[in-house]
């Protein structure tokens, strides 16, 4: 497979208020992404979540609630996974295969319980770090993103916060309309997950 010009978009914790406004600019830019959504957040805004799949975009398991992995127990994991693959499957009329863990967090515990339950773990290796917002600079995030993304790079933005109400994404929408053309002048095409390519270090 060739990956000399090929990158993967990624977003967590949603779909949230934000999401149709990150849909309406990978449509624009025809850049697929993957969307690993919190079943909390599906029952609250299941119409994004259809949506996310109509326009083409790949869907994967980010558990019910975010809750801190490292102090779940195996049970408690499958509980989280299960649910929310119950919720996907009725919202979007598909099983998920693909899981990424609350906080990212990746432990013998946790690879067992998602090979039980037939998800492949997928992580990043550039993260935008967006999930800090307010704090976190727009100038800072964008140079994170830009001067580390090579071939083969799986990049992490936040659509949602775990899944609190109240959250601010502004400075994500902003960034992904920035950076999706920007990259793709570059020559860049994105992909969908689950792909593999030769990945670069995690960042």
């Amino acid at each position: 497979m060739e990956s000399h010009k090929s990158a993967f978009l990624t977003f967590d914790d949603g779909p949230s208020p934000f999401t149709p406004a990150i849909l309406d600019i990978l449509k624009q830019y025809q850049a697929p992404a993957t969307f690993f959504m919190c079943g909390k957040n599906i029952e609250r805004y299941p119409e994004t979540a259809k949506r996310v799949k109509q326009e083409g975009h790949a869907v994967g398991n980010h558990a019910y609630s975010h809750i801190f992995w490292k102090t779940v127990t195996g049970y408690g994991m499958a509980q989280e996974i299960n649910k929310t693959d119950k919720i996907i499957k009725n919202t979007i009329g598909e099983t998920p295969t693909l899981f990424r863990a609350p906080w990212g967090i990746v432990n013998p515990r946790s690879k067992l319980t998602a090979q039980q339950l037939h998800y492949e773990i997928y992580q990043w290796n550039i993260s935008a770090l967006d999930w800090l917002q307010p704090v976190i600079t727009y100038g800072y995030m964008r140079k994170r993103v830009l001067s580390h993304t090579r071939p083969g790079a799986i990049l992490l933005f936040h659509d949602g916060h775990g899944t609190y109400r109240h959250m601010i994404r502004k400075k994500t929408v902003a960034l992904v309309a920035e950076l999706i053309p920007y990259l793709q002048k570059e020559g860049y095409t994105f992909r969908l997950l689950p792909e593999k390519e030769n990945l670069i270090p995690d960042l």
